[in-house]
């Protein structure tokens, strides 16, 4: 129970997980895919108006700012030194005019006032090529536009202007800690949800968890009773039915306990009926004991024959290992067994009658392949009509060799059929004919069944109900050594 805990405690984790991955990516890639489109808006906003107050100011330059029919510093400083310090001081701009000699003849920061300019820049400006660039490592915005006045095509000079975008960066770092802000709260509601979802999804299986408990617990009468997932429901039902299997198990042991201790009890009864008779009475004659004596040894064969079942099917459960394999001649083998069972048969006038296609060698352990062949014929000659017959057949192939066994008896029930293998079931000894007397402990099946199976073997069972019964055995020739599984039977021959 503590592996089932620990398995739907990790079952509930990853599913956590799962559900939180699923959950959290979407609002990771929507929150950079925000950050991205507000970056780029307010980006493309300030180049934007940039721009426009760039396009303004040129066109202020083309309207004014000449002498002579010339670009001059002395004309500039008369009619647009205002506009010009009036933009650098808003945007903390350096902004340079550049003349047709190319002479800056306008720095804001004086620095290379009247100095020659020939920046690739403001070349492209002069063959009629303005120039916007925004490097995003730097910060950096530039703009370089021709100026030239209206009508004419020659260009006079050149307005550049360097624009650091701190403020940019700054909104948008004031953006991003709202979004994250807002992520974060979405992240721990999807965890939220998702803890909440795992243990929704869990549920059903705690349900089944407490129920293994129960059953742990040796209660077997509850039945798990779950809807919702298809899944669930077809555990639910599996379950269901194993429990159903255990209780029959539980009620098949109670009832077989009951049976061995009145089959044990019942020699034992007799015994001592016998002797206290013998006790009681005086002057007893001798043949009086011999028949008593007689009887007492017969009820000691029949309780030794009960432990050497009850001994036999223990051995068998531990390991195939404690098979002694030699080559076996199977027709001899069969013929030896129904020569010790012709008795018990003629006692009810059963004719038994061995049918062999071919000779057979086989790998097999010979004392154990003998209890298949006498509990099939016994169970055969016990459950017959009186004068019926039992049919046994031998025939093999190049890799199995196939034995059948059929009576003209009681046969047996669908639900016989069913349990017919299982261990300490006995067929209900009100379908067998008045008078007879059918003893056992159920564990004559179970025996051959376990013995044909460790040899890699399998065996059904067809019958209806008074028709008769055959039992069908398939055992290979040759012996391989193997791991098997206790109580598990090959399905198909």
């Amino acid at each position: 129970m503590n592996q089932i805990k620990k398995y739907l405690t990790s079952m509930q984790f990853w599913l956590m997980l799962v559900i939180f991955l699923l959950g959290s990516i979407p609002v990771i890639v929507l929150g950079v895919g925000a950050i991205r489109i507000v970056d780029r808006d307010i980006t493309n906003q300030k180049i934007d108006k940039i721009k426009n107050q760039a396009n303004v100011l040129r066109n202020h330059l083309a309207e004014s700012g000449y002498q002579d029919g010339k670009l001059t510093e002395a004309a500039l400083r008369s009619s647009l030194n205002s506009e010009l310090n009036q933009l650098a001081n808003t945007y903390s701009a350096r902004i340079e005019v550049t003349d047709a000699d190319f002479q800056v003849i306008y720095d804001n920061y004086l620095v290379d006032q009247g100095k020659i300019n020939i920046s690739g820049n403001v070349l492209s400006c002069f063959e009629g090529k303005n120039y916007y660039n925004y490097n995003r490592e730097t910060k950096l915005m530039e703009v370089d536009l021709a100026v030239s006045r209206e009508g004419e095509e020659a260009i006079d000079g050149v307005i550049s202007i360097v624009y650091h975008t701190d403020e940019i960066a700054n909104l948008l770092n004031e953006i991003k800690d709202s979004i994250y802000m807002i992520e974060t709260l979405f992240l721990f509601a999807v965890l939220g949800l998702a803890i909440l979802f795992s243990r929704f999804m869990v549920q059903p299986f705690r349900k089944i968890e407490k129920s293994l408990e129960q059953v742990n617990a040796g209660n077997l009468s509850d039945r798990i009773k779950l809807s919702g997932y298809s899944e669930t429901e077809r555990i639910t039902e599996a379950l269901n039915e194993m429990l159903n299997r255990l209780e029959e198990l539980d009620n098949s042991r109670s009832e077989f306990v009951s049976n061995v201790s009145h089959e044990l009890k019942t020699p034992i009864t007799s015994i001592k009926v016998l002797v206290d008779s013998l006790l009681t009475q005086e002057g007893v004659p001798e043949e009086m004991y011999r028949e008593f004596l007689q009887d007492i040894s017969l009820e000691i064969d029949r309780e030794s024959a009960i432990i050497t079942d009850l001994l036999t099917l223990v051995r068998l459960d531990k390991s195939v290992d404690s098979l002694n394999v030699s080559t076996v001649n199977i027709n001899e083998s069969i013929e030896l067994i129904l020569k010790r069972l012709r008795p018990i048969a003629a006692k009810k006038n059963i004719e038994l009658v061995l049918e062999s296609f071919r000779p057979v060698l086989a790998e097999v352990d010979e004392v154990k392949f003998g209890l298949v062949i006498t509990n099939l014929v016994e169970n055969a000659i016990k459950y017959n009509r009186i004068e019926g017959w039992v049919h046994i057949s031998l025939n093999a192939d190049h890799q199995y060799f196939y034995l059948k066994v059929s009576d003209s008896g009681i046969g047996m029930s669908e639900d016989e059929l069913g349990k017919i293998f299982e261990r300490f079931y006995r067929v209900d000894k009100a379908r067998t004919r008045e008078g007879d007397e059918v003893s056992g402990t159920g564990l004559g099946l179970a025996i051959a069944r376990r013995i044909v199976v460790m040899h890699n073997g399998a065996i059904k069972v067809f019958s209806k109900p008074e028709e008769g019964t055959t039992f069908t055995v398939r055992m290979p020739l040759t012996f391989v050594r193997k791991e098997q599984d206790h109580g598990k039977m090959q399905e198909e021959m």
